[in-house]
């Protein structure tokens, strides 16, 4: 809701956003068995924190925030 509400406010390029880098799936069969596949990959989420959402407005566009991969 709070993604919605910035691109409701502002105009902003998500171009590169990847949603399911910093959220899961819905609960179902499909995500058990992602969750399960990236469990044994190492893959984690990312944080997305409101510093972050602060780099993304000053820019207009998304951004990676320094220190932090694509």
């Amino acid at each position: 809701e709070v993604l919605i509400a910035i691109k409701d406010r502002w105009r902003m390029d998500w171009k590169g956003f990847d949603f399911y880098a910093f959220f899961s799936e819905e609960p179902s069969w499909r995500s058990l068995m992602f969750a399960v596949r990236d469990l044994l990959a190492g893959r984690r989420l990312k944080s997305l924190t409101v510093g972050h959402l602060l780099l993304v407005l000053q820019h207009g566009k998304w951004v990676e925030p320094p220190g932090q991969a694509a």
